[in-house]
């Protein structure tokens, strides 16, 4: 069996704890959008690898936004399709 090749994912860097201030929203909306792009583009070549990808964002994701102020609710409209399009399976139907 031949050993399956690791994806360095580009989003890790900028999805580290305490990323983001209070007034990071717009930052944050561009590196979601970033790495819901490249998840699914991993996601045609290799699904599994691009599961892999979504499990680190999500374990990520929390501690990067927490100290984000969420009133205007531009993040939530943002995130919302993204990670709906990123947890999608291409094989169920995910629009692109």
């Amino acid at each position: 069996m031949a050993a399956r090749a690791i994806h360095k994912w580009a989003f890790k860097p900028g999805m580290r704890a305490g990323a983001y201030s209070w007034k990071s929203s717009a930052k944050a909306i561009e590196r979601l959008k970033s790495a819901s792009s490249e998840i699914k583009a991993v996601a045609r070549v290799d699904p599994v690898t691009a599961a892999e990808g979504v499990t680190a964002l999500a374990k990520r994701i929390w501690r990067a936004f927490e100290h984000i102020d969420t009133s205007s609710g531009a993040l939530g409209k943002r995130r919302a399709p993204h990670a709906a399009g990123v947890a999608a399976s291409p094989d169920r139907g995910a629009r692109r």
